[in-house]
Formats: structure tokens, sequence, C-alpha cells
């Protein structure tokens, strides 16, 4: 048999089985991902194959593999997925694995319309991670789509593959299919394949113990022994050569001309142009020798992109030549390939592997990339190149300076396990303030507030100003950021003015603008930060650090009632989000969805809130995910959709380690609490804000809005001196700065305080009190529960027409919103008043689920399904197969009568 013949495929029917059947659950509509691991050499790849083959017809297939030679290249697998030069372009401009993951399902999305879609990436390990985190993003996000997506990796604990992937192939919902050894029918079905004759069971038995069930050894002793010793069970089997020999042994059989061609193809990688390959090696003719090679199993045909490839068969293949290459040879093949290259990553990467010791003009350019890259958003390119900067640093020093850089790009890239391993590897002789920066930098994205401020305020003690720039503002950066999240916005402010004085010396400072704007507000110094930025470009012509700005205008104006005003800016910052670092693009997703909440749009807040949980939660980004998380619990949480915001405080609690994440858990957590009536939850859940040193986030007015909810709760329990105190304090601060939302809440809450204690005058008084601050504000919600407990208020002192009124003003109000708890509570007053009200076909209780009404508001608005589905971040078969309940539960046929009844009900 001659070399070139590939192991023939035999067994595996349980694992067919297996992939049958979750193919069969996808052309239901149900998508399924499928692990399939196992040790090199052992058949996955085989496996995937063969199943492909058999349902070649049925298929729309995607397919990608990685390569350990691309693993820089951003990107680079999801280029291969789409397979055509026209589609290339537009992967290529994408610096942002959220948009790229977004591309990804609209692609799946128009492919689903001729049949299932199968998507499978080989040898995931070797892959870049943009295109992982991009896949990532894909699948989580993938509800009613024919789609079967199989990956297939030898090892989950591979540093490169980012958690929440990791996550999402060991989730019970992903199938596993490990393949093992061969077992002893199939050695003898393969020994028939290569010519061995039939085996008797002994002699299977003994080839199968002898190679453990791998094919790829079994074959070299099927080609290297003969049948009659093979049979013999009295002669002993020799000891298989490594499947290394074998391929060596093969090179050595062909000509100079093929050997030195096979080589260079190993150091251009797993794939790469013919005519790079002939250049390199300077074969005079290479189809000759690319025959001998094909002949030998050493490389195959692989046309790519409209010009023919060689590859390597299989990447242990490719691995063995070039490990053997000498390296000197390797060495002097790298130099020529990077003189060859038009590609600067490519030129640098070919010159680092041609290197054999420390080159400083190597780190030097190394380094200048790294930060051209983080200039441009891409921070998991630049994480990768300061690395390799690293390693060719000519001083320990210089090593720990660039790792330093590389451990802040791989946090911006969410790709903290790598941070943290690149961190516990720092030299011993590292300075000082370079190790503080780099461990304070991930204690702190870890969410160890506390230790991180104490390392990197030694790092600032330790480090030389005036010969250290940038490591002086980025430590500058990340004070300013700690300083506010701790709930000390002076500190932040006086932080963040350090680093934004030295913004010019460094690659990119993402958010350091929006940590100022933000820090003075929570100094109470919103008014002088809002004068700062109260002019700035549109978000289509704004530069990086204007859209900086537009995201902490937006929260100034949400903490200040302009509520219009902060939805607008956090919306177009979100709109040129793309390309920013993970920590902003969750900033952006929670600074809307909070404005959208307040000014009662709970449908758009609920997308972006889940979205921004869902990014911070994929990325590591502890620091953020508390917020996130409590943030994306609101809306359901006065819905009533208590397991849905129960999963998300519960997801928050382990991460609140700041002053700005425990309130923002606990304010959530009370908020569930409120709604389903329970006042001692409401008092446990905001213990821990009461206990907090630093205060000026917790206790900002119009910043996360919790003590209307404690003084109503201690007044439920009769702790009415806990009650006024806290409201005392919080109207205090309020009123010194104006805040007409918060005065609206002190106000109503301070009406049920009095009533409760039979101060039935005093109570009217505040109830009215807070109808004027509600009337100079537009916070839907806020508004209705006002009328909705002054109500309560009046029809309980007997005043029923009044109490009426101040009750369906609440009820249009709640309806709208779906706010059931409440809205049951308040057509029970109704009824007690001798109203009765018919509720809209689009109450909750209509049968939509809070994801259909989303959808079909945003359908109603003239957008189509695609344009819904990049809103949503979801697929477009997802919002079709949505869309479908709605038609079906509104008795509706088209998309006009949906806007028609919508308008319809409309406030």
């Amino acid at each position: 048999m001659p070399y070139g013949h590939a192991v023939p495929f035999v067994g595996r029917e349980g694992e067919l089985l297996r992939l049958r059947s979750l193919l069969q659950e996808v052309k239901s509509g149900f998508p399924r991902h499928v692990l399939v691991e196992g040790p090199g050499g052992i058949g996955k790849s085989s496996l995937v194959r063969h199943f492909l083959l058999e349902h070649r017809n049925e298929l729309r297939l995607l397919r990608a593999s990685g390569d350990d030679n691309e693993s820089e290249l951003s990107f680079g697998m999801l280029a291969q997925l789409i397979a055509t030069p026209t589609s290339f372009s537009a992967w290529e401009g994408s610096h942002d694995p959220v948009s790229a993951g977004l591309q990804l399902l609209d692609l799946i999305g128009s492919l689903q319309d001729n049949g299932p879609v199968v998507m499978v990436v080989d040898d995931v390990q070797w892959a870049d991670v943009p295109s992982l985190q991009a896949l990532t993003f894909a699948l989580r996000r993938l509800r009613a789509d024919r789609v079967l997506t199989i990956v297939i990796a030898r090892d989950l604990s591979h540093p490169r593959l980012p958690s929440g992937l990791r996550r999402l192939l060991t989730d019970d919902q992903t199938a596993r299919v490990t393949v093992t050894g061969l077992g002893v029918a199939d050695m003898q079905t393969l020994a028939q394949a290569f010519g061995a004759g039939t085996l008797h069971l002994g002699a299977a038995a003994r080839l199968c113990h002898h190679t453990r069930g791998n094919p790829l050894h079994a074959r070299e002793l099927l080609e290297q022994v003969s049948k009659e010793i093979l049979a013999d069970l009295s002669h002993p089997l020799p000891v298989p050569r490594t499947y290394t020999r074998l391929v060596l042994g093969r090179l050595a059989a062909c000509a100079p001309a093929t050997r030195d061609m096979v080589a260079a193809a190993s150091v251009l990688g797993l794939s790469a142009p013919l005519h790079l390959v002939a250049q390199l090696s300077g074969s005079q003719k290479p189809l000759a020798a690319l025959d001998e090679a094909v002949e030998a199993g050493l490389l195959v045909e692989h046309p790519r992109r409209g010009r023919l490839s060689v590859a390597f068969p299989h990447p242990l293949t490719h691995a063995a030549i070039y490990q053997n290459t000498g390296i000197a040879v390797r060495a002097d093949l790298h130099e020529r390939a990077a003189e060859l290259t038009d590609n600067e990553l490519d030129r640098l990467r070919h010159r680092l592997r041609a290197a054999t010791r420390s080159d400083g003009r190597l780190s030097a350019d190394l380094t200048f990339f790294a930060r051209e890259e983080a200039r441009a958003g891409r921070w998991s390119s630049a994480a990768t190149q300061f690395v390799n900067a690293a390693s060719v640093a000519p001083s320990d020093e210089e090593r720990a300076r660039r790792t330093a850089e590389a451990i802040t790009a791989l946090v911006y890239a969410g790709r903290v396990g790598e941070a943290t391993d690149l961190a516990r590897g720092l030299p011993l002789s590292c300075p000082p303030d370079i190790r503080c920066f780099a461990l304070g930098v991930l204690e702190h994205v870890r969410g160890n507030a506390s230790e991180a401020v104490r390392l990197l305020t030694e790092a600032w003690q330790r480090c030389d100003v005036a010969a250290h720039p940038v490591r002086a503002t980025r430590i500058s950066e990340q004070l300013a950021i700690l300083w506010s999240m701790a709930g000390r916005g002076a500190e932040g402010v006086r932080w963040a003015e350090r680093a934004i004085g030295r913004a010019a010396e460094v690659p990119s400072l993402d958010f350091i603008r929006l940590i100022h704007l933000t820090a003075l507000g929570c100094d109470g110094r919103a008014g002088e930060a809002l004068a700062m930025v109260r002019v700035l470009p549109t978000a289509g012509s704004a530069s990086t650090d204007e859209l900086d700005q537009l995201l902490g205008r937006a929260m100034l104006r949400m903490w200040t009632d302009d509520l219009a005003g902060a939805v607008e800016d956090a919306g177009a910052a979100l709109s040129r989000s793309e390309g920013r670092s993970v920590p902003y693009r969750v900033s952006a997703n929670c600074v809307l969805g909070e404005a959208e909440f307040r000014a009662g749009r709970w449908d758009d807040a609920a997308a972006h809130t889940a979205v921004g949980a869902s990014l911070a939660e994929d990325s590591d980004q502890l620091w953020l995910a508390g917020i996130a998380c409590g943030l994306a619990a609101l809306v359901p949480g006065a819905r009533g959709l208590f397991p849905e915001a129960d999963a998300y405080v519960t997801a928050s609690a382990a991460l609140a380690t700041n002053a700005t994440s425990i309130t923002y858990v606990a304010y959530a957590h009370a908020w569930i609490a409120t709604a389903r009536g329970d006042a001692a939850m409401v008092v446990n859940a905001l213990a821990p804000v009461l206990d907090l040193p630093y205060r000026d986030t917790c206790d900002g007015p119009g910043i996360a809005p919790w003590q209307d909810l404690f003084a109503d709760a201690c007044s439920r329990l009769g702790e009415y001196g806990r009650a006024r105190a806290v409201l005392d304090a919080f109207e205090e601060r309020a009123a010194d700065q104006e805040r007409h939302s918060s005065l609206s809440l002190i106000a109503r809450a301070r009406g049920n305080l009095l009533a409760a204690q039979g101060g039935f005058d005093e109570a009217e008084i505040c109830f009215e009190t807070g109808l004027r601050h509600d009337a100079l504000v537009d916070l839907p919600f806020d508004q209705a529960r006002l009328n909705l407990d002054y109500g309560i208020f009046l029809r309980r002192r007997g005043t029923r027409g009044a109490a009426a009124d101040r009750l369906e003003a609440a009820h249009q109000v709640l309806e709208r919103l779906q706010a059931v708890p409440y809205l049951t509570r308040c057509e029970r007053e109704l009824a007690a008043c001798g109203r009765v009200i018919r509720s809209s076909s689009m109450d909750p209780r209509s049968g939509l689920t809070p994801q259909e009404h989303a959808i079909a508001r945003l359908v109603a608005t003239g957008l189509s399904n695609q344009q819904v589905a990049r809103e949503l971040m979801l697929s477009v078969k997802t919002i079709e197969y949505h869309l479908g309940h709605v038609f079906t539960k509104l008795g509706l046929r088209s998309r006009t009568a949906l806007a028609a009844r919508l308008a319809a009900q409309e406030p």
C-alpha cells in the first residue's frame, strides 16, 4: 500500500449514532453543540469527516481548523469558516469579537434557508482568540436555529481558549463525544484494509493492546510487519516506531528538492500557497516535488481562496517535520520567509521564529506594532505581540515592562486567565513597581479591590514617573477606576486627572475620561462635569476620547434626571463601540440599559443589560459583572419573573467586592424583594450598603436609589426610626443637588412612613410634594409607584374617588411596563374602589413572553428581522421563531397589523 493512503475509517458506530441523533434534533429546530475530544491521532477528525460524508447532500457546511502558525492572525479562523475572498474583507475590517459574532450569526441565519447548518471547528486550541470569542458570542445566542456546532479539541485546558467558550463546551447542554482507541473487531477490519488478511481474535487483541487502539500507531505496525508475524502470537511484535520516525522515514526517501520543499512548507504553517513554498525552498519544479510529497503522504493539495496551496494531512505530520528540521536551517528559512512577505504581522512572526537569542531591535519592533494594535482597539493582537516582545527583550527589566503591558492588553481583550498565568511568571529580578502594577491589575479585574489598591499604590510610589511615563499613566488609570468604584469620588478625580495629563504618551486610555466624569458626579460635582462636556460632536464624527466623554455624559445625564439625553448619548456611544475594549462594551450596554430602564423602555433595557451581563461573564470581567448582573435583574424583578431575576442576583452576589458593585447588587436584591412584598428580605439585602465605609456612590442622589426601598421596608416592619434616619440624610443631599427624582422617591417613602405612624395629614402633604417633583422629570415607573401608594393611602382614608383616579393612572403605566406584582396590587385596590379595569391584549396575561414583546415592539417600528436580530443580539432564526409565536398568540397575520395593535396601546 502506498504511503499516501489514509487510515481507513472503521468502527465508531456509537459515536456516529450520537452525532446522527443530534443532527435530528437540529433538523427539528433545536441548535446543539457537541465537543469531540480525544488525544492526537485517535481519529477525532476522521469521525467527523465520515459523519459529514454521510449527510453531505442535506447540510450546509462551515468548516475551519486552528493553526498554531496562524494563531496571531485576528479572525483567521472565522475567515476559514466563510471561505470566500469577497466575504473575507468584512472580517478583516472587524476588530471587535462582538461585531464579528453578530456577522457570524447573520451568515448562519442566511444559510439555514437551504437546510441545516453544520459548523465544524477542528483543533480549536490553536485558533486565534478573537475568532474564538466571536464564536462563543454567536453560539450563546442561538435559540431556534437549525445549527449543529462540532468543536474538535485535544485539551480544553489550553490557556488560549476563552473561559466563556470553555464553560460553554463543558456545560450540561453541550453533548460530549469522547473518541477512544479502537476495539478488537475494529482492529481486525483495519488489518484487512491494509492487506494483512483476516487476523484471528488473539492476534487482533494483541495488536489492539500493543497500540492502545490508536489507528495511526496501528497503521505503522501494519505497514512494517508481515502478515505472518502479526498472526504468530509466539513471535513478539516489534515496538512501533513513533509517528515522527515514520514521517521522517518517508521524507528521507524523497528527492532532495522534495525534502527542501516540505521543510519550507512546514516553516510557513499547516498550509501555504504553493508559489510561496516554491520561492522559499528555491524549487525549480514545484509541481514535480509536490507530486512526490503527496505520494509519500507528507503533503496534500489544498485549494484556498482561488489559488493552489499545499497543506499537511495532519498536524502531527507538520509537527514532526518542523521540529526535526535543523535549528540552523529552520532559522534561515524563517529569515528568508520574513523577506518574502509583505504582511508586517507575518514578517514579525518569522523574525521571531528565527531569533535564537535576545534581540533588542526585534523587541522594539514588536512593541511598536503592539502599541499600534492597541491604538486600533485590537487588544488580543496587541497582547500577543507584547508577549513576543518580552520573549526577545535584551534585559530582565525590559522583559518585565513588556510583560506588564501584555497583562493590561490581555485584560482589555477579555483573556484574564492568560493574564494571570503571565503575572505568575514574572522574573524574580522584575522591578518592584512593575510587579506591583501587574499583580494590581489582575486583582482589580478579578474583583479584589482592596488588594488591587494596595498593590497599585505601591507601584505608584516605586515608579519613576519621569523615566516611565507609560507605566505611571497606566497606574493612574487603574487607581482612578478603583477609587471611583470604591465610592471615593475625590480620589477618583485626582487619579483620573493624573492619567489624562499624560494621555498623549499612552497607546490607548480606553475609558479614563468616562471615569473622570463619573468620579466628578460621585463627588457631587455633576454640574461642573456636565459643563466640561456640554458640547460634543455627533457619534459619527467623534474621536475615541470624545466617545469616552459621550458615555460619561450619558451617565451624568441619567443621574441628573435628563433621561432622554442619557439614552441618546449612551445609544450613540454604543453604536460606535466596535473595536473598544471588553470593559468599555460592557459599560456602554449597561449605561444604556439602565437609562432605558429609568425611562420606562423596559424591553430595550432588558435586552441591553442582558448583553452587558453576558459580555462581562464571557470575558471574566468580574469587577463589572456584579453591576451588570444587578442591572439585568431589575426588569425581570419588577415584572415578577423571579426565577430569571434571582439567577442574576445569585450570579452577582459573589462578585460584589467594591462599593459600587456592592451597592448595585444589594439594590437589585432589595428591588426583587420589594416586588415580592418581603420587607425583612429588603432590609437584609441592603445591610452591606449600610456598612460601606466610603459612600460617595451609594449615597449619591440619582445613582442607585436604594433608600426609599429601605425606608418602605422599615416602615412595614415598624422600625420607624431607621426609616426616618435614612430618608433625612438622603433628602439633605438630594435637596442640595436639586435631584427631583430622588426627592420624589423620598416624598413617597416619607408619606408611607407617616401614614404608618398615623400622621395622615402630613403624609398627604408628602404625597403631593412627590407629585410636584414628579412633574419635573419623566420616570414612568417611579410615578406609577407614587400614584399607587398615594391611591392606597387615599382609599384607606375613605376618599375612594380620588383614590381610584390615582390608581387608574398607576394602572395605565404598570400595564404598559408589565410590572405584574404591582399591577396585581393596583387592580386589587381598584376593585376595592369599585372600579373595573379591562386589561388590553398586550398586558402580561396575553401570553407574550418578555422577549416576544421586545421583538414585537421592534418589528412594529418597521425594522426588518435582521435589524431586530442585531438590536437584540440574537440570530435571525430566533427572531423569526419568536415572531411566529407573537402572531399566533395575538391572532395577527401581518407586521402592519402588529404595528397598529401596538400603536393603539401606546400611552
